[in-house]
């Protein structure tokens, strides 16, 4: 039992260490975590904008150069976007005065007020967004990794994928000690077989998700 607790204390300074890191990202990113966040007027980020778990409002003459990701929230746009604009879990509206060079993508639906501009795809209600598939995007597995082509959130789809899949295993292992202890042993007799069955019930159970 004590190694359990180990390992649930070294999850939680995982946790707890990574969280400034993805918050600073690189020197041109603005990354917010469970909250909501207005980009003033005349304000300006240099690199991509994400928000976690909140909102993200543009007030006109803002500017984000890079990409405007929104993860678990909506986004209000009435600024100026340099790269694309997705919103996994949520709507998009995008003022008269909004200017967003690559696609408009939201899990909800977009609206669009004219004098709009939008360079890209304008798409709501997300073909790949289906209910199998949102856990990827906020955990990068095993759906989704790198969906959004930014590094930041790849560092942090792969942190809480990595804390969801320990505690995943965790519960496995308090809950059904036969089982697991059965499927320990005959990982370890028959190597290759397991592994072979193991990936092709992940290829049939993604193929039934999709």
């Amino acid at each position: 039992m004590l190694r359990w607790r180990v390992l649930l204390i070294l999850l939680v300074l995982l946790l707890v260490l990574g969280q400034p890191l993805l918050t600073r990202g690189t020197w041109s990113d603005r990354v917010v975590f469970g909250q909501s966040l207005a980009l003033a007027q005349a304000a300006s980020v240099p690199g991509d904008l994400v928000v976690f778990g909140g909102d993200a409002t543009l007030e006109p003459g803002s500017t984000v150069r890079g990409d405007v990701l929104v993860l678990g929230g909506s986004a209000h746009i009435a600024g100026q976007v340099g790269g694309q604009a997705p919103a996994p879990g949520g709507d998009i509206w995008l003022a008269g005065t909004a200017v967003v060079s690559g696609d408009v993508l939201a899990g909800g639906q977009v609206v669009q007020q004219p004098g709009a501009v939008a360079r890209g795809r304008v798409v709501g209600g997300w073909p790949g967004l289906c209910p199998a598939g949102l856990p990827g995007l906020w955990f990068g597995w095993p759906w989704a990794v790198g969906l959004s082509g930014n590094l930041l959130v790849w560092m942090m789809q792969v942190l809480l994928g990595g804390l969801v899949a320990a505690a995943v295993g965790i519960l496995a292992v308090l809950l059904l000690p036969g089982p697991v202890r059965a499927a320990s042993q005959e990982l370890v007799l028959h190597p290759g077989q397991s592994v072979a069955v193991g990936l092709l019930t992940w290829l049939l159970g993604l193929v039934v998700a999709v």
